[in-house]
């Protein structure tokens, strides 16, 4: 039986990923303001003059610390995708493997758990769009950039809701379906289920510190879900062992 119930390892996200993102997120919006702070004095003071290097120096810094920021972020990204991703797979393997082992009873409501798995499909085709175009902006004139971070957001946006709302219900859909197996509830870390549109609102009004926030609430999540899960999946594989 331990071949029949193997299952690809799962990567929960990086949460150290998360806060170095967060922490140079800061630094890249701390950085540009102490750049126009700086020329804006030393243009006030020295008109004629060409801009220190030292300025020129803080200015090159600064849009190296915000490709790095946004660079690293597209990979935090990733590892939420792929993260759930996996684990729904994982879990209509697991319900799937079930299948052959429970009371014919039983099958119906299994098989109804797995139908709603299929239909749970992450908007990666969003995710990827988003980097394609990000990666384009960052080679692009200032006018040109504003356009494409702005399309670029709305692929984002998408893809977003696309993960709250398919966390929110995967853990949903796995309480009751272990529990069902488990016999006692099985209480999974619940991913809370945000709106895009406020989480956009928010970053906003917060110069985006709310965002950085937020990414680091939500890999945190993501992390203590998948984690718990490979528990809980153990415990229920045992149980179905016995049968």
């Amino acid at each position: 039986m331990k071949e029949v119930f193997y299952f690809p390892e799962e990567e929960s996200p990086n949460k150290i990923l998360a806060i170095l993102v967060a922490i140079l997120g800061i630094f890249s919006l701390i950085l540009p303001i102490k750049v126009s702070l700086l020329v804006g004095a030393f243009m006030m003071n020295y008109p004629h003059m060409i801009i220190p290097y030292g300025s020129l120096a803080l200015i090159i810094t600064s849009v190296l610390l915000s490709t790095l920021t946004g660079v690293l972020q597209v990979f935090l990204f990733l590892s939420w995708n792929n993260a759930i991703r996996k684990n729904i797979e994982n879990t209509k393997l697991l319900f799937q493997l079930s299948l052959e082992t429970i009371s014919n009873d039983k099958k119906e409501s299994l098989k109804a758990f797995l139908s709603r798995l299929s239909e749970l499909e992450l908007a990666t085709w969003a995710f990827w769009a988003y980097t394609v175009i990000y990666i384009i902006s960052l080679i692009s004139g200032i006018g040109f950039k504003i356009i494409l971070n702005v399309i670029a957001f709305v692929f984002l946006a998408i893809y977003l809701q696309s993960l709250f709302s398919i966390s929110s219900e995967l853990s949903m859909l796995k309480n009751t379906a272990y529990s069902y197996f488990l016999e006692r509830p099985a209480l999974l870390p619940k991913v809370k289920e945000r709106n895009i549109i406020l989480v956009a609102l928010f970053s906003v009004i917060t110069f985006t510190l709310y965002w950085l926030y937020l990414m680091v609430k939500l890999t945190y999540e993501l992390h203590d879900f998948i984690e718990e899960d490979k528990i809980l999946r153990k415990h229920v594989i045992t149980v179905l062992k016995r049968k």
